[in-house]
């Protein structure tokens, strides 16, 4: 017996929060990732804790076995972002992460080389900041902005709770 339209979207936003979900989790990981790498390349000592947690995540995210010219595993996704250029706010969607950074879908022009500041999360609950690098840029066939490869430049800014 085929599916009511109302099961049919129940089950669709049911599978869109477990995705969700899962996809700040790994954004979660990646952050802590991020933030435990950049202070020991800066030369700053880890507790025990904090280097057994990098291990682990160096397992996850560092190596691409299916491609072999990438140092960092990419994660697909989709979560809602806020991103801080020259020229103000502007929204945009994050499509994958890796342990070094983001491939953004943006229509704001951004050009290589320059630093923008990303805001993804949840709104209301849990929101990360990262410093980032616009490494590449891609357009459409009409030339204009769709995305950029951005690379985590520094210790991730701060990570922050609603009350």
């Amino acid at each position: 017996m085929p599916l009511a339209f109302s099961n049919l979207v129940t089950l669709n936003i049911a599978n869109a929060k477990r995705q969700s979900g899962e996809h700040l989790k790994l954004l979660e990981l990646c952050y802590r990732y991020a933030y435990l790498n950049a202070r020991q390349q800066a030369g700053l000592r880890l507790t025990d804790e904090e280097a057994q947690q990098l291990t682990a995540l160096r397992g996850l995210f560092e190596g691409d076995s299916g491609k072999q010219r990438r140092q960092f595993r990419r994660f697909p996704m989709l979560l809602h972002a806020v991103v801080k250029t020259s020229r103000g706010w502007c929204s945009g969607q994050v499509l994958n992460m890796s342990g070094a950074g983001m491939y953004l879908a943006l229509t704001h022009d951004v050009e290589a080389g320059a630093t923008v500041q990303v805001r993804v999360g949840s709104p209301g609950s849990v929101e990360y900041l990262f410093t980032c690098t616009v490494i590449r840029s891609t357009t459409d066939d009409e030339g204009e902005p769709q995305g950029f490869g951005l690379s985590f430049c520094c210790v991730p800014l701060e990570m922050r709770r609603a009350a």
